[in-house]
């Protein structure tokens, strides 16, 4: 704020009184995983934003092959940081709730930290063995298994299954209850 003169708000969204159809773009990068009332932050984008207006999200991807691989140790549900984890289906069913229309969803490949993240929680909590688990944790942070894997990331790519999802989305027509 200081150096740059931004002008920002810290805390809640409904918070900050922001007039309606105020924003052209709302993004939410790595964000609503974290939020305590995802519908209620939701509503209050669709207020803020302008009829034409674009939102775009991106959230960890639960119906995903690493999810299914890793189980509880998945880095895709980091609790307590993430409140929610969401599926393409229950991602897609809130926007709709919410007043918004999906124009676009696709998997997003990020790599391997998110991957290295599940094997960091899994080695955590499974293996006991202190020296074996403090060495093969060292090695997952190296550059070496980021490296071996890149052909793997790229393959995985093309699944659409992929640990995150983002999505377009655009103001709708909101239906009566």
């Amino acid at each position: 704020r200081e150096r740059y003169g931004i002008q920002m708000f810290t805390g809640v969204l409904a918070d900050a009184g922001y007039p309606d159809a105020y924003f052209d773009v709302v993004t939410m990068w790595d964000v609503m995983e974290h939020v305590f009332d995802p519908t209620s932050t939701l509503n209050e984008i669709h207020r803020i934003l302008k009829p034409e207006g674009l939102f775009l999200v991106r959230v960890p991807n639960v119906d995903t092959w690493d999810a299914r691989l890793f189980g509880p140790y998945w880095g895709g549900y980091d609790a307590p940081r993430h409140t929610y984890v969401f599926s393409p289906k229950t991602l897609r069913a809130l926007l709709h709730k919410t007043g918004f229309s999906v124009r676009k969803m696709q998997s997003l490949i990020l790599g391997y930290p998110p991957f290295g993240l599940s094997v960091e929680f899994w080695l955590d909590e499974r293996l006991h063995n202190e020296k074996l688990r403090q060495v093969l944790l060292a090695f997952n942070r190296s550059r070496l298994p980021r490296l071996l894997s890149l052909p793997v990331w790229t393959v995985l790519g093309y699944s659409n299954s992929t640990f995150a999802m983002t999505v377009l989305a655009t103001k709708a027509e909101r239906e009566s209850d």
